[in-house]
């Protein structure tokens, strides 16, 4: 039944979703824009299961001095995933997780943060790691776990 085109579609998952996007387009530089484009977002059922079986760590970034009236954020595969009004941000993060903090809203002060996360999970970003701004978007990078 298989080797029928018209029946195969019906029993094949792969075929059902066969040129339909099932995993988040990643920024592949710093300078590309924090978000991803409405249409880009993942919208399947099938693609929000995937993602969701995949081990997640936990990450915290702590901002050293956060201003109180300004809007920090973190972003993670071009979504905004928190802000800093707490001083630090604890986030769920995946293999292959492509990590920004946007500092564009704070002008006078150099922001600095911290990378806190358990040596047993994280590969990197590595725990302890020092950040500091002096691009309106600080690269954390790609996470890997262990």
């Amino acid at each position: 039944m298989l080797l029928n085109q018209d029946t195969r579609q019906y029993l094949s998952l792969v075929d059902k979703l066969e040129g339909e996007q099932i995993a988040a387009v990643l920024p592949s530089q710093a300078e590309n824009t924090p978000y991803i484009k409405e249409e880009d977002k993942i919208s399947s059922f099938v693609s929000r299961s995937l993602l969701s079986l995949r081990p997640g760590k936990n990450l915290v970034i702590r901002m050293i001095n956060p201003p109180a009236n300004t809007d920090v954020f973190v972003t993670i595969n071009g979504e905004n995933a928190g802000n800093f009004h707490e001083g630090s941000l604890k986030l769920t993060v995946f293999e292959g997780d492509y990590v920004e903090i946007d500092v564009t809203a704070l002008k006078q002060q150099p922001a600095r943060f911290v990378i806190d996360a358990s040596r047993e999970d994280v590969i990197t970003p590595q725990p302890g790691l020092l950040l500091e701004a002096t691009e309106p978007i600080i690269v954390v990078g790609r996470v890997k776990l262990k």
